[in-house]
């Protein structure tokens, strides 16, 4: 997916819904009365080629007595794609005339590295084990496992500027009522960010040729599905890994800016980069940080870091938001804010 998805939701004509509360609390009358649903799904792009878009749906059930706060009642892979190939459609049957909550979410699947490729159906878990689509759970307990991302991006360098690696999510309180059709347009939003660092023209900037740069981050692997509609991304607290990236690829005394991209979850940096040089047992260690202040991965934002050079020892920051219509490339220099 190259940029945000619009999905728009159609509920067919539903009856004998009297009575609901804002919050889905409260009695109901006519709950059990049919209440069908449709889903158009378009996309600006040829993401349905390159990601996997699911829908869950939860519900509040008094009687049970589990500590659920939230039924999963339903989660769907939407696959099927119109005519045209330029949407996808979906309809949902069996539901009822009440409050639902309705989670869609969209991750990177067969993007390639290697002989390898990322699987989006890997990526949804439910307490450590990968989260069928029929499942019937907790859906506060549902979340993403982004370490198949990580994993790639070690395996690949180049995949943050040839694919789309982000996840993408948008979470809506409905009330399906009586003899009304809804239909609503839903914007997913990125909640990933992305992490640049330009390490400027290595020969300017370093005393020897340099054989490998090493960014080790530690950094979280997982994040929660549900965000309270508000948009709040919550990651899993025992989730952060280290892990390596490596780079030994370089064209030295060519002029050549050499930039490390690495799509993440958001959250303050942790992590030093190590610059070996070539022919020695000679290297040197850098944190990732501005002077006195952390550099941040925000969601939906590109966090560029540019080394100002072994004399200075730090680096400078700044933050912006993707070109809107693309995922791959930045923005121009005069849409920077570093208060972002």
């Amino acid at each position: 997916m190259r940029n945000t998805i619009f999905m728009t939701m159609v509920a067919a004509s539903i009856v004998a819904v009297t009575s609901c509360s804002k919050d889905g609390s409260g009695a109901i009358e006519g709950e059990n009365v049919p209440a069908p649903v449709s889903f158009r799904i378009s996309a600006r792009s040829d993401a349905s080629q390159t990601s996997l878009t699911r829908l869950y749906v939860a519900e509040r059930i008094g009687e049970h007595d589990n500590g659920e706060d939230l039924h999963c009642c339903l989660a769907e892979d939407i696959t099927e794609v119109s005519s045209d190939g330029s949407s996808l459609a979906y309809s949902l049957t069996g539901m009822t005339a009440q409050w639902y909550k309705f989670a869609f979410i969209s991750v990177p699947d067969a993007v390639r590295y290697g002989d390898d490729a990322i699987s989006g159906a890997q990526m949804f878990l439910y307490d450590g084990v990968t989260s069928l689509p029929e499942a019937k759970c907790d859906f506060n307990r549902i979340y993403i496992d982004f370490e198949p991302v990580l994993k790639a991006q070690k395996a690949d360098s180049t995949l943050a500027r040839t694919a789309d690696l982000h996840i993408y999510r948008k979470v809506i309180d409905r009330w399906l009522l009586p003899d009304v059709t809804l239909t609503e347009d839903v914007l997913m939003q990125r909640i990933t960010g992305r992490l640049e660092i330009d390490m400027g023209i290595l020969e300017d900037q370093f005393p020897h040729e340099i054989e490998s740069i090493t960014l080790t981050l530690n950094t979280p692997e997982q994040v929660y599905l549900h965000d309270q509609s508000a948009g709040e991304v919550l990651l899993r607290g025992d989730s952060y890994n280290d892990h390596v990236f490596r780079y030994d690829s370089f064209r030295w005394n060519e002029g050549e800016r050499f930039i490390i991209r690495v799509d993440l979850l958001p959250e303050t940096v942790n992590g030093n980069i190590t610059v070996k040089y070539n022919g020695t047992s000679e290297s040197a260690v850098y944190p990732v940080y501005a002077g006195n202040d952390y550099v941040t991965v925000k969601s939906n934002t590109r966090t560029v870091v540019h080394f100002n050079g072994i004399e200075d020892g730090f680096y400078e920051v700044r933050y912006a938001g993707f070109l809107d219509g693309d995922a791959i490339v930045g923005v121009d220099d005069d849409v920077w804010d570093d208060q972002l």
